[in-house]
């Protein structure tokens, strides 16, 4: 069993764009990259957020943007909203411990919305600048 989770940790890191440190994820976010992750489909930005008051990682790669919240081994959510079909991305400031966050809310054609707590700021421009244009190609 240790080889197939080192295996799958290897082949995350595969997925990552050079840039994103396979350190912004925890070991159970790694092993579960390849199997979300579709073929041809690398993560091009990581940020961290919460939902539910759990903490997970909101990635953009080249196809999608995911939002993925593991609670341990094998106990894991994903939301996922395909480029182009991202109907709106809202932002809203708030304050924190941490200093200033940003709370994202992502919302599809069908009108489906999911928002993402607690980013912070300084992460925001950088990702959202990515999102934006592959959302409008």
């Amino acid at each position: 069993m240790k080889e197939i989770t080192e295996q799958l940790v290897r082949v995350a890191e595969e997925q990552l764009l050079e840039g994103v440190d396979s350190t912004s994820f925890t070991k159970s976010e790694l092993e579960l990259l390849p199997i979300l992750l579709k073929d041809g489909e690398v993560v091009k930005k990581v940020t961290s957020g919460q939902v539910d008051k759990r903490l997970g990682k909101l990635m953009a790669t080249n196809k999608r943007v995911i939002y993925l919240r593991t609670f341990g081994p094998g106990c894991s959510d994903m939301e996922a909203f395909y480029y182009g079909e991202i109907q709106s991305i809202t932002q809203n400031k708030t304050s924190g411990l941490s200093g200033q966050s940003i709370d994202l809310t992502f919302k599809d054609p069908t009108g489906y919305e999911y928002t993402i707590y607690n980013i912070l700021k300084w992460q925001i421009p950088d990702f959202l600048e990515y999102v934006n244009a592959m959302n409008d190609k």
